[in-house]
């Protein structure tokens, strides 16, 4: 084993490492005047200068924290004037994640301007149960600022490095001044069974300080409302977002990667791009049951501004009632999620359809290729296998 003081000579390359050794709990912040700080267990280790143009990394975790309700969320915020002060732009370049015992249902990332509860290491920020004792709750970015997303894993995905000469942009310059994290404990039943288990969920961000040739970002497809049973005809249930033209979308996108996410009913999920209301090109097609990370496109796309986007989810719902879309783990979630880039660096938002209809209702009057609306119902045998072999 290393000596922690190695660190401070190699933090972008060791600091994974130890915070998951026999050193147990490690942290690190940056002071205003780019001095790494490193603690493990509370106990300072090592403090050195650190090159800010070489960049370097960032931690954000929920550490030590035990979950005592089901399908209960927690967010913790991490203040970026602590990362090379205040006048520091961060490009992001590389997400691992961290999941003790796999506990999480999901660990996402957000930029924020504000969290949702300040002057607190973590704070509740789920909603429909009661709080937790001891804890505060809100959002997990303050209501009235911006709220960008900035990475999501689900069933325990591995991490994920955006493509060369692309990055998301946060800190002096931008309205993001804090990450938080946000994670969703499903199952707590470890918990209940052994009264002295905690845990640490996280992520290590990998930045350079240096801009990057791309700023981009990540375009959501997702929609409320409910997952009907399955249809007679067809043996399967589906939920449709339709992203239409509109003036947040005002400038040409370049896709270079998706993301799927449903919880257990969910078949497969894809989504399409549509180009002078006949042209219907697959963007990308996974199975909800493959690890929930983003994957690479064959090439890059072009979305344009006057392009239709439409995402389809295929669920298998034989349980003669309406499964809600929802946050709670024995509810559903249709998402599909693009990391993009556009020629100004500007964020283009994201699409929220409210109780989203089934696609031909949505597109009328652009019509729907028959072959289109075939394939997006049949399962191909990888898809069949992994749901087949999934525990609901």
């Amino acid at each position: 084993m290393r000596s922690p003081l190695d660190v401070c000579d190699r933090p972008t390359k060791l600091l994974f490492e130890f915070r998951n050794s026999a050193f147990g709990c490690l942290a690190q912040r940056m002071n205003n005047q780019g001095i790494l700080i490193l603690t493990i267990a509370g106990v300072l280790v090592c403090e050195g200068a650190v090159d800010l143009g070489k960049g370097g990394m960032l931690t954000v975790a929920i550490d030590h924290f035990r979950p005592s309700l089901e399908d209960q969320y927690v967010c913790s915020a991490l203040d970026l004037s602590d990362f090379g002060g205040d006048n520091q732009t961060l490009y992001l370049t590389q997400f691992q994640p961290q999941d003790e015992n796999r506990a999480a249902h999901h660990i996402a990332l957000r930029g924020c301007s504000r969290p949702g509860v300040t002057g607190v290491q973590q704070f509740d920020c789920g909603h429909g149960y009661p709080v937790p004792p001891g804890m505060k709750r809100g959002p997990a970015c303050a209501k009235h600022g911006d709220d960008l997303s900035l990475f999501g894993v689900a069933f325990n995905a591995g991490g994920y490095q955006l493509p060369p000469d692309l990055a998301f942009r946060v800190g002096a310059g931008t309205n993001i001044q804090y990450i938080v994290i946000e994670v969703h404990y499903g199952d707590v039943t470890k918990f209940e069974n052994d009264p002295g288990l905690v845990i640490n969920t996280g992520f290590n961000i990998f930045y350079t300080t240096q801009r990057t040739k791309h700023v981009g970002g990540i375009y959501l497809l997702s929609g409320n409302g409910f997952i009907p049973p399955n249809n007679p005809y067809t043996g399967v249930s589906t939920k449709d977002i339709v992203c239409k033209p509109d003036k947040k979308r005002s400038e040409k996108m370049t896709v270079l990667a998706y993301h799927v996410h449903t919880h257990n009913h969910g078949l497969f999920v894809l989504g399409y791009r549509i180009r002078k209301e006949s042209a219907w090109t697959l963007i990308g097609r996974k199975s909800p049951h493959l690890e929930q990370t983003f994957y690479p496109l064959h090439q890059p796309m072009t979305i344009e501004p006057e392009d239709t986007i439409v995402g389809r989810c295929v669920f298998n719902n034989t349980a003669g009632r309406d499964f809600p879309l929802g946050h709670r783990t024995k509810d559903e979630m249709c998402n599909f999620a693009m990391v993009y880039y556009t020629p100004s660096g500007k964020l283009l938002g994201n699409c929220f359809v409210k109780r989203a209809q089934d696609w031909r209702q949505q597109l009328h009057p652009i019509p729907l290729p028959k072959t289109i609306q075939q394939q997006s119902l049949l399962m191909t045998a990888e898809e069949k296998q992994l749901y087949d072999n999934f525990p609901l």
